[in-house]
C-alpha cells in the first residue's frame, strides 16, 4: 500500500518524539488544574476542553495549514515539488492534513475531555453532533487558510511571497463562524441551539449547522484543488465558480427569506439575496483574481478566432460572476415593469417606492458597476501592476465613502447621487450620473487597452535587416 508522499513527508516534519510527548503532558496539566481549581466533576472539563480544541485547531491550525504553503515557497522547494509525479489531489491533502498533524494530535486529547464532560451532563448523541462540528469546523477553517494561500500565490506570481497571517485570519474567521462557539448571527443562523428557518422549513440548529459545514467544507476542498491545479499547469474551466456561485445564492436566499416573511408574497422578494450574492462574488472575484494582461488577450484572440474550448479556459472567474449578477438584477427589472410591484413587503424600507424608481436605481446600480470594473482593470492594465487591487480599493473607498460625505457635509443634497447607486428622491440624475461615469470608465480602459496593443505590436513586429 503506498502512502501519499506528501504526506509520509509533513508527517516526519511535524510528530517527532517530543512533540508527541510534550502535548500530552501540557494539555493534562492544564485539564488537571481546572480540576482542582473547581468541583472535580467531569463536567468541568468541558470549558477548558473547548478551549484548547479551538486555540490549538483555529489559530495555530490555521496558521500552520497557510505556513505549510507559504515555506516551501519561501524555501524555494516549491517549483521542485510542482515538477514532481505528485498530483493535485494528493498535493492537497499532503499540504492540508500534513502540516497540521501535530494540530489534530492535540485537538484528538482536547475533543475527548470534552466528549467526557458533555456525557456527564448531556445526551450521548449531543456530545457527538458538537464533537462531529467542531472537527468540521476546524477542517473547514484549515482548508479556507490552504487555499487562500494558493489563491495568494497565484496573484502574485513574481514576487512569489504569501502572508501567512492574513490567510490565517480568513481561516479563522470562517472555521469560527460556523463553529458551535460562535456568537455571529448572520440572518439568523449562527446559533448552535437555535432552530433555522430556511425557505420557511424549520430545521434543527445542530443538524443545519453540521450539514453547512460539510457542504462548505467540500466546496473549500473543490477550491483548493482547483487551485493547486493551476499551481501544476492543469487547465481548468470556470464551472465549479459558477456552480458555488449558483449554491451560494440559494443558501443565503433560504436563511434572507426565513427572516423576511414578507418577501415570499412578491416574486422579487426571491431576487434580492442573489443579486447580493452575485453583486459580493463579482467583486470577490475581480480583487483576488489575477489580472494578466497576456491572459486577457489570449482570450480575446481565442473568442475571434471561434475556439470555445480553449477561451472556456481562459474565461475569468469575475466574468461568471458578472453575467450572473446581470442575470438576477435582469430579472428584477423585468419583474417590476410586467407585474407592477410596490417594494414595501423590504423591512428596511419606510416608504414604498415607485417601480420606476427601482428600475432606474437598479440600471444606475449597473452603471457604477462597470465604472469600478473599469476602474480596476485599468490600474490593473497600466506599467505599474503591483499593488493596483491595493489602490483600486481606495479609489472606490474615496468614491464610495469619502466624497459622498464631503458633499452631504457642504450642503449639496444631491451630492450622493453622483457618485453612489439607489437614490429615490433624485432616481434620473442618479441614472445619469451612472451612465456618465460608465462611459468614461469605459474610456479609460480602451485608452489602455491601444496602448496594450500597441506595445505588443511594436515589441513582435520583425526587425529589418
Amino acid at each position: 500500500m503506498s502512502v501519499n508522499p506528501e504526506l509520509r513527508r509533513n508527517f516526519w516534519l511535524e510528530l517527532t518524539p517530543q512533540r508527541l510527548v510534550a502535548m500530552p503532558v501540557v494539555l493534562s496539566l492544564i485539564f488537571t488544574l481546572s480540576l482542582l481549581v473547581s468541583d472535580g466533576r467531569g463536567a468541568d472539563l468541558v470549558v477548558p476542553g473547548q478551549l484548547a480544541f479551538y486555540v490549538i485547531v483555529l489559530i495555530w491550525g490555521c496558521r500552520r495549514a497557510a505556513a505549510g504553503m507559504a515555506n516551501e515557497v519561501h524555501e524555494g522547494t516549491w517549483d521542485w515539488q510542482r515538477m514532481s509525479a505528485i498530483g493535485p489531489w494528493s498535493m492537497v491533502w499532503g499540504k492540508l492534513l500534513g502540516s497540521t498533524s501535530f494540530v489534530w494530535y492535540g485537538a484528538a486529547i482536547s475533543l475527548v475531555a470534552v466528549v467526557v464532560g458533555r456525557l456527564e451532563t448531556g445526551l450521548p448523541e449531543e456530545a457527538l453532533l458538537e464533537a462531529a462540528a467542531m472537527v468540521g469546523a476546524g477542517l473547514l477553517g484549515h482548508t479556507v487558510s490552504l487555499a487562500a494561500a494558493l489563491a495568494w500565490l497565484r496573484k502574485i506570481r513574481p514576487a512569489r511571497r504569501v502572508p501567512v497571517t492574513l490567510c490565517q485570519v480568513l481561516g479563522l474567521a470562517v472555521g469560527y463562524v460556523l463553529s458551535p462557539a460562535s456568537t455571529v448571527e448572520i440572518l439568523g443562523f449562527g446559533t448552535w441551539s437555535a432552530s433555522i428557518d430556511w425557505y420557511g422549513i424549520l430545521v434543527d440548529g445542530q443538524t443545519f449547522l453540521l450539514a453547512s459545514l460539510l457542504v462548505f467544507l467540500g466546496w473549500a476542498l473543490l477550491a483548493s484543488h482547483r487551485l493547486m491545479q493551476g499551481e501544476l499547469q492543469v487547465r481548468t474551466r470556470p464551472w465549479a465558480w459558477l456552480a458555488f456561485t449558483l449554491f451560494a445564492m440559494v443558501y443565503v436566499d433560504g436563511l434572507f427569506l426565513g427572516r423576511c416573511a414578507r418577501c415570499t408574497e412578491s416574486a422579487l422578494g426571491w431576487i434580492i439575496a442573489p443579486y447580493v450574492v452575485a453583486i459580493l462574488s463579482a467583486y470577490f472575484a475581480l480583487l483576488v483574481e489575477p489580472k494578466d494582461v497576456v491572459r486577457a488577450r489570449t482570450l480575446l484572440a481565442a473568442l475571434r478566432g471561434g475556439d470555445w474550448r480553449r477561451a472556456a479556459t481562459l474565461v475569468p472567474f469575475w466574468l461568471v460572476a458578472l453575467l450572473l449578477l446581470l442575470i438576477t438584477g435582469g430579472i428584477a427589472v423585468i419583474l417590476t415593469l410586467v407585474s407592477p410591484h410596490s417594494w414595501d413587503f423590504l423591512p428596511v424600507l419606510v416608504f414604498v417606492l415607485d417601480d420606476r424608481v427601482v428600475v432606474a436605481g437598479i440600471l444606475a446600480h449597473f452603471g457604477f458597476l462597470a465604472r469600478d470594473f473599469c476602474l480596476i482593470l485599468a490600474l490593473n492594465f497600466g506599467a505599474r501592476r503591483g499593488r493596483a487591487d491595493m489602490a483600486a480599493v481606495i479609489y472606490l473607498a474615496v468614491l464610495y465613502l469619502l466624497a459622498p460625505w464631503i458633499l452631504s457635509a457642504a450642503g449639496f443634497g444631491e451630492g450622493p447621487a453622483l457618485l453612489l447607486p439607489g437614490s429615490p428622491d433624485w432616481p434620473w440624475l442618479n441614472l445619469a450620473a451612472a451612465i456618465l461615469q460608465a462611459v468614461a470608465g469605459f474610456a479609460v480602459l480602451a485608452w489602455r487597452w491601444r496602448g496594450i496593443e500597441a506595445h505588443f505590436n511594436a515589441t513582435t513586429k520583425p526587425r529589418a535587416v
